[in-house]
């Protein structure tokens, strides 16, 4: 733009020393300006172009942060919750370690229970045979 307005100021120097003809300086300042008009345009474009680039990348970082803020948000539920999954199964582990050892107490009971009674029919069967063979040989 600056070249273009130095141009133009050495047409005027001219057409006003005589040197150029006046509608062929006409013309050139026209293109002049023409060309000035379309780098003020183009300028103005830019500058509109730079600026909704630059809301654009405002919005664009706000949202970034808004998914930042979520991401830590979320992630820090999901740890409480993990955190509360493991207690649960932590609990559950030795609900079932107890069973485990109170199933086991009681299996043994039952077998102790089971060898006692069958101790005690082979003891009765013992002495039912004692007896019968006493009784025999007293009768004999």
């Amino acid at each position: 733009i600056g070249e273009l307005r130095r141009k133009v100021t050495e047409l005027e120097a001219e057409i006003a020393q005589g040197k150029i003809d006046l509608q062929a300086a006409e013309e050139e300042a026209k293109r002049c300006f023409d060309k000035m008009l379309a780098a003020k345009r183009a300028e103005r474009k830019a500058t509109e172009e730079r600026e909704d680039a630059w809301v654009h990348g405002e919005e664009l970082h706000q949202r970034i942060n808004s998914l930042h803020i979520e991401l830590v948000d979320t992630t820090n539920r999901l740890e409480a919750e993990i955190a509360r999954l493991e207690g649960i199964i932590r609990d559950m582990q030795q609900h079932a370690a107890e069973q485990v050892t109170r199933a086991g107490l009681i299996v043994s009971n039952y077998t102790e229970a089971f060898d006692e009674a069958k101790l005690r029919q082979v003891w009765t069967s013992w002495r039912t045979y004692i007896d019968m063979r006493r009784a025999k040989h007293a009768a004999a």
